[in-house]
């Protein structure tokens, strides 16, 4: 965990990004979006803070821990389309309710440069969406979109879109 501290002070690894992108078309969809964001968060993406708790969600085991360690990511990762107090207001909602407005209301799709276009977005979770969309920008944001790395993990997205759609449904 220190490496990814003093990586996040220097600013993200994009070698080890690039091998990230690299690697993942060989991964399962199911398990594409937590080692992507595993992988970014070994590679600083975000910032020191954002960076480690990126490594700790993929680490958790336990799912009544997930809750509490995508509050972190939210509220240490730089903003992405929502904020954890636009999630916690939604606390009364159902998971669908949660959902639809999550990915029509706060992220619409008009204004996502990450997964706007994906066929069935609508079928995401919501929350995992808003971590993994901040995730790919950051990304982008480290290397460029129009880089080659970037070029790779834009064509992950058709694959971490199928993994959102695998993803059970977290709650704020």
């Amino acid at each position: 965990m220190w490496l990814t501290a003093l990586i996040g002070c220097f600013g993200p690894d994009t070698a080890n990004m690039a091998k990230v992108a690299e690697a993942l078309p060989a991964v399962d969809d199911d398990h594409a979006v937590r080692l992507f964001e595993v992988g970014m968060g070994n590679s600083g993406v975000g910032g020191s803070a954002c960076s480690a708790d990126l490594l700790h969600l993929g680490d958790l085991v336990d799912p009544s821990r997930h809750l509490v360690a995508i509050t972190q990511v939210l509220e240490d990762c730089p903003r992405g389309c929502a904020s954890m107090a636009d999630l916690a207001a939604l606390s009364d909602e159902t998971p669908e309710g949660r959902n639809r407005k999550i990915l029509q209301e706060i992220c619409p799709a008009k204004d996502d440069p990450v997964f706007g276009a994906s066929p069935g977005r609508d079928g995401f979770d919501g929350v995992e969406y808003v971590v993994l969309r901040m995730t790919v920008e950051q990304s982008w944001l480290a290397v460029g979109r129009d880089s080659d790395t970037g070029k790779k993990i834009e064509a992950l997205v058709p694959k971490l879109a199928a993994g959102l759609h695998m993803r059970p449904t977290a709650s704020p």
